[in-house]
């Protein structure tokens, strides 16, 4: 028996599910692998957006590291706020919420 992921657009076996998984987190790994742990609060602005930071900093998805004269911010949590949907990063921070 085959096994298959059915989503609106189309329907792939679950092998070739897992294998494009794998393949995007290898790049994503790959790409990253370079980065510094922090960036200052230009470079992010100018890497992610302006309104991009300062929406993700009102809500809570990241939090910046004040130092005398310099805010940072660590390019890990900024790159995956990147490259998640922004209806599930609301999601995910409403559901922090309710735990506390």
């Amino acid at each position: 028996m085959i096994a298959e992921i059915t989503f609106p657009t189309n329907s792939i076996t679950y092998d070739q599910f897992v294998t494009d998984i794998a393949a995007k987190l290898a790049s994503f790994m790959k790409e990253d692998r370079s980065d510094a742990e922090k960036i200052s609060q230009r470079k992010a602005e100018a890497l992610f957006g302006k309104a991009n930071i300062a929406r993700w900093r009102k809500s809570g998805a990241v939090t910046p590291v004040c130092r005398p004269g310099k805010i940072e911010y660590p390019t890990a949590v900024l790159k995956e706020l990147s490259r998640t949907d922004e209806t599930y990063i609301r999601y995910q921070l409403s559901k922090k919420k309710k735990q506390k």
